[in-house]
């Protein structure tokens, strides 16, 4: 499609965030908070993790277009949509500029891990535990240190391949007086996340921040878990 004068238009996408919340088998111990990520076949970013999403069709909404994609990236289907933001930073796609619209969807277990099957232009897809914190201006840290910047820490973990991801994106206005996120991966990553997804994901976990709490949420036991969760009956008294 074009302008009236001849000029081509930005290219419209959709992303979306899965945070799958999963009951423990012990109440004391909380819940996990997993999203689902897939491995992309093709360039650009060929064989990193990104969030499902991809361009809009004609005669499609942009939340139909979220679902549609969701659907055949992961096989989960028709998911209450959140909105998280519009992403629209030139270059974050260099294909051609590109603006994405950024959902979330919360889908609870209790016994089972949330399913999830590889299609379309995906490699692979998994279920990534997550935890994350917002800080604020002002806020103190983990450490009673005051905070000077606008910042989301995040650390994600494949309990099945052992792939990790752990960044913080500070948040800062560029020249335009837009909110950015810089990107600092920590020493621990053995992975990344295509294009800016990784800003996409810190927004949703400061969008969700109590479901993120690290306090409850025992990511470092994610495999173990979800081993015990196998053979377990889940009662009413263990849902969180």
């Amino acid at each position: 499609m074009q302008t009236p004068d001849g000029k081509n238009f930005p290219a419209v996408t959709a992303d979306v965030v899965v945070v799958n919340i999963h009951a423990m088998p012990l109440r004391e111990t909380g819940y996990i908070v997993n999203t689902v990520l897939v491995k992309r076949k093709n360039e650009p970013f060929k064989g990193l993790w990104a969030l499902p999403g991809g361009f809009i069709e004609n005669n499609e909404t942009i939340e139909a277009c979220a679902n549609r994609e969701l659907l055949e990236e992961t096989g989960i289907k028709n998911k209450v949509l959140f909105p998280i933001g519009v992403f629209s930073t030139v270059g974050r796609d260099p294909r051609g500029q590109t603006i994405s619209m950024a959902y979330s969807t919360v889908i609870p277990t209790y016994k089972n891990p949330l399913e999830v099957k590889a299609g379309d232009d995906a490699s692979e897809v998994k279920l990534f535990a997550v935890k994350g914190r917002a800080y604020r201006n002002g806020d103190l840290d983990e450490h009673d240190n005051v905070v000077t910047q606008d910042y989301v820490a995040v650390f994600m973990r494949d309990p099945v391949g052992g792939e990790r991801i752990q960044f913080v994106a500070k948040f800062h206005l560029d020249k335009d007086s837009h909110k950015v996120a810089e990107i600092e991966y920590g020493k621990e990553s053995n992975a990344k996340l295509a294009f800016d997804h990784a800003e996409i994901i810190a927004l949703a976990v400061a969008s969700h921040s109590a479901m993120f709490n690290p306090k409850r949420n025992d990511v470092e036991r994610a495999p173990e878990i979800l081993e015990q969760d196998k053979n377990r009956i889940i009662t009413p008294a263990d849902r969180i």
